[in-house]
């Protein structure tokens, strides 16, 4: 099974949200990724990591996009993924079929974090959520480097992002820092802005 590269997402314009709005907007396609989702981006850097750390098996909580994007990416790479979800969150059944092992856990997804956090005592693993979460989160700072790419150098006035964990907004941020310290782009940080579903 191959997993695709993740990255280099389409950043395309969206002129009838633009004239709504009175902006120039565009939109960076992350369900271009191979599983479509910027998880992708994470996995990949987590099984980077944990193969040159001699890690055979990754273990992550998830509720969807993660558990997915680490088992597609582990079977690409010839790992064990096993991955801990709330017993009654259906939205994983597609991670199985990338071998990976899904155990249902009686409770919450935080109640899958702490499992994750538990078992790391106990397994010579990779945990996308432990060992190899500083890691692992770089793979978004790449969303970035991207967006300044594709803009030639420039950085936008502003980015809206989801937020979910904060990891995303926390590497994006830190990407663009980086990107104005290393003076390879025109203009600071951008604004950013936090989006999260209601309820």
């Amino acid at each position: 099974s191959d997993a695709g590269t993740p990255g280099m997402t389409p950043l395309v314009p969206a002129p009838r949200l633009s004239e709504a709005l009175g902006i120039e907007l565009l939109l960076k396609q992350e369900d271009a990724n191979p599983t479509h989702s910027f998880k992708d981006r994470l996995a990949a850097t987590a099984v980077a990591a944990a193969r040159a750390f001699g890690f055979e098996t990754i273990c992550c909580a998830s509720t969807g996009n993660l558990g997915e994007a680490i088992a597609a990416r582990c079977a690409s790479a010839g790992l064990e993924a096993v991955v801990l979800c709330p017993g009654d969150d259906l939205p994983l059944v597609p991670v199985a079929t990338y071998g990976a092992r899904v155990f249902g856990v009686d409770g919450s997804f935080d109640d899958c974090r702490a499992l994750e956090r538990e078992l790391e005592s106990f397994f010579p693993w990779g945990f996308v959520g432990g060992n190899l979460h500083a890691v692992a989160s770089e793979g978004a700072k790449t969303i970035a480097y991207e967006i300044a790419e594709q803009l030639d150098r420039r950085l936008p006035d502003a980015v809206v992002a989801p937020v979910a964990s904060g990891t995303l907004i926390a590497k994006l941020a830190q990407g663009f820092d980086e990107l104005a310290a290393f003076e390879a782009v025109e203009g600071g940080r951008p604004r950013l802005y936090g989006a999260q579903a209601g309820g």
